[in-house]
């Protein structure tokens, strides 16, 4: 006998077995976390859309998987579950996706163009295959079905039943359509209902509780870190006290490097929602740690491409032993980052302002910044074609009545004139270090060049920073400076472990008096928190110089005389990058504007004023980092969308990245490799077991351009091709991990 229930979804469990739930039951899940959503953010999100937001969201809610009393739907579910499924004649097998049937249900009044309708027509992303003749012989065959759906009754709506709307589907309504999916309240209706349905499948809350009292608990965390330190606290610094004054504006901070603009920026998210994002990986990982310290682990999330192996990774052992309870609070964890539902969120950039591009679902990303804070840290990173998407980003999020607060001290004019043009912005600082700090002197010669001062400081017991432009450079002047004895090398080219491994050395070599020499690439300009006596580095554009200083005499309390030696040394010639990474003619406006200032103390104030000369709006308007930024955003304002969020980020990311295995890490680890490739692919596994499985395997890989593995002999190790081969030196003969990846051209490779 054919059973009532109508199933939503069917998840087979570890022992084989199979969960369900029924369609009444997800929906009431959607409800509860409806209630929860109006009580933490109700205010902010009717300031958007007006109140009838709530009602309209709980209409999309209700009948958003009517379709899926559909026997066709029913019967896929059925015979994995092997119940009695109907028997359909076979021109009605075919499925039509249950979000274009749901809506046949909504009662009357709630027609097309209204954006209930297309928020729940839309909710999926599938294609329309199917023409009205035969939508109207399924919902035929569904109609029967409305005496089931009589529990929505409770809810306050009857059901109600229309067959007629399949012009509004095809092209014939497309641009009924195209008007309405660009009104925030379909925005607002669609993200939403994305954001319920998918943390109530996920079986998580939408939202978490806000963070009550967040500035006492950064003052507190500061505090306890001055106690540690041995130093003392005396407070808030002005700049960072007023921040509350401009909570309900978006902000521009000028400000130095290492002087308290993260804490500015907590005060000023408040207790709002509040998303932090950073240019890469590792300072975003740095910065999580931070506010977990500060506002604890419950309320902070973390999101990025590896933040779920992350999560696995306890840190403190070699080998990490996790316990079951500590998985489950992982993944509850990275759950709700991924939902969005935390109430402080670090993450990468591509994380949020991929959605510039439209893809199908990007209204999850926008329908919650509208009521939240975003916080933009060392946008200098990024590149022009990024920073376009960013602004892009940013000019319509505010729109829709979300906040940014950008902080940096080396922000392009160019981009502060352009969200100038979107909103109203209040632009602060620039707040100086007055300390002293750093001294510059100009080579007239490569970074090779400068081998004899470099071991004479090193001589001296000095803590040492070199910076080459490209892996390459980093890894020729590594091989020629090792014999020295403590001297290492860090590099975006060393697979995830040991990247790791060297990343937490770096920040703890700074804190020791040894002489050392670390010699890197630009991967440490905003990204790591260290303190080094010397920097010798090849000529960048003056933004990338002033984040490469800011790791010199970065300790409040250190600082120089003004007879004290150069302890920045910029060589100026022939730079490895040769114009890829940075603008040829910017470097060049570099040179010579720094050639003022030779031999000279550079206060913060100067590095402001010779920003400002490098980056004059008139000449910069001539580069092509300029002309990169205008075709890109132009690209965007007119109309340029993605098919899928992947899609989105590899634009964002203007490379596409491809992970690799080099062949000699392989070769020494293949057994630990291939058994947990194995574990992997293994159907019967948890998703526990698998993530573990997955993590071990990355930690041997490392992400290069896809274009640099042309000719390197690729092979797939698994059957999905997540992990590759590739035919290339790791180390030093294969044989250690000093070097890293060597790939025969490194050059523009950073």
């Amino acid at each position: 006998m054919l059973s009532n229930t109508a199933y939503a979804k069917v998840k087979k469990l570890a022992d084989g077995s199979y969960e369900t739930e029924d369609v009444e039951g997800h929906t009431e899940k959607l409800l509860e976390n409806l209630i929860l959503l109006e009580r933490y953010y109700g205010s902010a999100i009717e300031r958007v859309v007006g109140k009838h937001i709530w009602e309209d969201l709980k209409v999309c809610a209700l009948f958003h998987d009517l379709g899926k009393y559909s026997p066709q739907f029913q019967n896929k579910l059925r015979q994995i579950l092997k119940l009695v499924f109907s028997k359909l004649d076979a021109e009605l097998r075919k499925e039509v996706p249950h979000n274009f049937l749901s809506v046949a249900f909504l009662p009357e009044g709630i027609d097309p163009p209204s954006p209930i309708f297309y928020a729940i027509a839309n909710h999926h992303s599938r294609p329309l295959d199917f023409n009205e003749a035969y939508l109207k012989k399924v919902l035929a065959l569904l109609k029967p079905q409305l005496e089931q759906m009589k529990w929505i009754e409770k809810h306050g709506y009857q059901p109600g039943f229309w067959d007629g709307y399949y012009p509004y589907l095809g092209h014939d309504g497309r641009t009924k359509f195209d008007k309405v999916r660009k009104e925030p309240c379909y925005i607002t209706l669609k993200g939403l209902l994305h954001r319920l349905d998918y943390s109530s499948s996920a079986g998580v809350d939408v939202e978490v509780e806000r963070i009550e009292n967040p500035t006492g608990l950064m003052v507190g965390a500061l505090k306890r870190k001055a106690r540690e330190g041995g130093w003392c606290f005396s407070g808030l610094k002005p700049f960072q006290a007023e921040a509350e004054k401009y909570r309900n504006s978006n902000v521009i901070l000028a400000a130095s490097t290492g002087i308290g603009k993260t804490e500015f920026a907590v005060n000023w998210i408040g207790n709002d929602k509040g998303f932090y994002t950073l240019p890469v990986r590792v300072s975003v990982d740095a910065m999580h740690d931070r506010m977990c310290d500060m506002f604890g682990r419950e309320k902070v999330g973390l999101l990025h491409g590896g933040s779920l192996f992350r999560m696995f990774n306890t840190g403190d052992e070699e080998d990490d032993i996790v316990t079951d309870q500590e998985i489950q609070d992982f993944l509850h964890k990275a759950t709700l980052a991924r939902q969005l539902s935390m109430p402080l969120t670090i993450t990468t950039a591509d994380q949020l302002f991929t959605a510039a591009f439209k893809w199908k679902g990007y209204e999850q990303i926008y329908s919650t910044l509208m009521y939240s804070k975003i916080v933009l840290d060392e946008p200098q990173a990024y590149s022009p074609e990024i920073l376009a998407t960013i602004v892009t980003a940013l000019q319509e999020i505010t729109s829709l009545g979300g906040k940014f607060c950008i902080m940096s001290a080396t922000l392009h004019p160019f981009i502060t004139e352009e969200l100038r043009k979107c909103a109203d912005v209040v632009q602060l600082g620039p707040v100086y270090n007055t300390e002293l700090k750093h001294k510059l002197r100009l080579a007239g010669a490569d970074i090779c060049s400068l081998f004899p001062d470099i071991e004479r400081e090193y001589e001296k017991g000095k803590r040492i920073l070199v910076i080459c432009n490209t892996v390459k450079k980093s890894q020729e002047v590594y091989g020629l400076l090792q014999h020295l004895g403590n001297v290492h090398l860090l590099h975006s080219g060393f697979i995830v472990r040991d990247r790791a491994l060297k990343e937490r050395k770096i920040k703890e070599d700074h804190k020791k008096r040894d002489r050392i020499i670390w010699i890197t690439t630009q991967i440490v300009e905003a990204s790591l928190d260290i303190d080094y006596d010397i920097l010798f580095t090849e000529l960048p554009t003056i933004d990338a110089l002033i984040q490469r200083m800011g790791r010199i005499f970065r300790r409040t309390g250190r600082a120089l005389r003004q007879d004290d030696p150069a302890n920045i040394i910029v060589a100026c010639k022939d730079p490895s990058d040769d114009g890829y990474i940075y603008a040829t003619e910017l470097v060049g406006f570099t040179r010579e504007a720094l050639s003022k200032v030779d031999g000279s103390i550079i206060p913060e104030e100067m590095k402001a004023e010779l920003m400002a000369e490098v980056f004059n709006q008139d000449r910069v308007k001539a580069t092509d980092l300029y002309k990169k930024f205008l075709r890109y955003r132009d690209l965007l304002v007119n109309g340029f969308e993605a098919e899928t969020k992947k899609e989105a980020q590899e634009l964002f990311r203007h490379i596409s990245n491809i992970t690799v295995i080099p062949a000699s890490v392989y070769e020494s680890n293949m057994d630990l490799i291939d058994r947990s490739i194995e574990k992997l692919e293994r159907r019967a596994n948890s998703f526990v077991e698998k993530a573990l499985a997955a993590r071990v395997v990355r930690d041997f890989t490392v992400d290069v351009p896809i274009y640099r593995t042309k000719r390197k002999g690729l092979s797939r190790l698994d059957k999905k091709g997540r992990f590759q081969l590739i035919n290339v030196p790791y180390g030093e003969m294969g044989v250690d991990f000093r070097k890293g990846s060597q790939l025969e051209d490194l050059s523009n490779f950073m």
